[in-house]
């Protein structure tokens, strides 16, 4: 079951799934039509309660479980200690529908105070901007200095949906907390 609540000044969202990823996606989704909008962004809080999770921002044609998509996402790097993953930001794109999930961008490993001993233990903020005919991912460690992380020029219409992303990565579900989510239009 996935879950969603908005409390005034922040999500509290609990999700599972594996993530995006292969051909088709196993993720909770909490969107809004990207009609009119330039930008969106959002301050992800520390400690997700599985080291597994995977966060961030997506732009998708629909909601359909294969469509075109590109995410922003922190996400927790495989290392030799399993409880210990290497955080960092990806941009990642589908660019037809049915086809796989290709890797656009990958941002540095995130350090302290964002993470500590492989837990992230402070805020990241998380952008998507469309820029021209171009969509632009930022990340920042104080919502003020963003840190371009990739580019993709996918092209989607008004007609599709921009929001957040979150996936467990295992069986058991996630509880992640999202505020400061600021939305622009054109």
């Amino acid at each position: 079951m996935w879950k969603t609540f908005f409390e005034g000044e922040h999500f509290s969202i609990e999700a599972f799934g594996s993530g995006i990823g292969a051909s088709s996606d196993s993720f909770h989704y909490t969107y809004l039509p990207f009609k009119g909008i330039n930008n969106l962004s959002v301050r992800i809080h520390a400690q997700p309660t599985s080291q597994f999770s995977m966060i961030g921002l997506m732009l998708r044609s629909d909601t359909s479980n294969n469509s075109r998509f590109a995410a922003l996402t922190l996400y927790p790097g495989k290392t030799a200690q399993i409880e210990e993953p290497e955080w960092h930001t990806r941009l990642e794109t589908r660019e037809r529908i049915a086809s796989k999930t290709i890797l656009a961008a990958k941002g540095n490993i995130l350090s302290a105070p964002a993470v500590t001993f492989g837990r992230l233990t402070g805020y990241y903020w998380l952008k998507l901007e469309r820029k021209d005919r171009q969509l632009v991912a930022y990340a920042s460690d104080n919502g003020s200095s963003w840190m371009e992380i990739g580019r993709t020029s996918q092209l989607f219409d008004d007609q599709s949906l921009i929001g957040i992303t979150v996936s467990s990565g295992m069986p058991n579900a996630t509880s992640v907390i999202i505020d400061n989510i600021k939305i622009n239009g054109k």
